[in-house]
């Protein structure tokens, strides 16, 4: 079974939603490796990567271990779950960020490249459309995942829609266990794309 990764939504005692803070680059210079595409960087982004913390965010309560984005974050809790797993199509690079200072519980992240996709969608049967002029951002009407298809990967990117990271069943366990809480693990055949 493989499950796509999305942050689990965050509601107060009250039942109110809230959301996590934004950690993201200080400026452009970093976007321009292709952080989505499932490819090694040659030559790679120098390190540390400059970050900022939107620490004045009112809506905004807690950190995610996954910060889906221009570019995505891992905190240090789930790399180790990673690496426990075995996932070795992940490239890791060291972020300083600017208002770190202002939290006292803030996690200790890293920026990480999946290498690595896989097209997921059974053709015959899943309609979408693609956004954005180009392959790489379906928006599916109807998704169907392709029999045998991530072809035994731990993690990687779904090459119709390179912003979703997709995990097997045994990330999935190894994050539970590890009390990894800010991740939903949306079942493939369930994603609604």
């Amino acid at each position: 079974m493989y499950y796509v990764l999305e942050q689990q939504p965050l509601v107060d005692e009250d039942g109110q939603e809230y959301g996590y803070y934004a950690v993201g680059p200080r400026d452009d210079e970093y976007t321009e490796w292709p952080w989505l595409e499932g490819v090694r960087f040659d030559p790679p982004p120098a390190e540390p990567l400059q970050l900022r913390v939107e620490a004045d965010d009112e809506d905004a309560g807690d950190f995610a271990d996954y910060v889906f984005g221009p570019i995505p974050l891992v905190t240090a809790r789930l790399r180790e779950v990673l690496t426990r797993c075995a996932v070795a199509n992940l490239e890791y690079y060291a972020v300083q960020v600017e208002g770190a200072q202002d939290f006292d519980d803030f996690p200790a992240y890293f920026a990480v490249n999946v290498v690595g996709k896989a097209a997921l969608a059974d053709p015959a049967r899943s309609r979408g459309l693609e956004a954005f002029g180009g392959k790489g951002a379906t928006l599916f009407d109807v998704f169907v995942p392709a029999p045998g298809a991530a072809q035994g990967a731990e993690l990687l990117r779904m090459a119709e829609s390179m912003a979703e990271v997709v995990v097997s069943e045994r990330v999935r366990a190894a994050c539970e266990e590890a009390g990894i809480d800010t991740l939903r693990f949306v079942p493939l055949d369930e994603w609604a794309g």
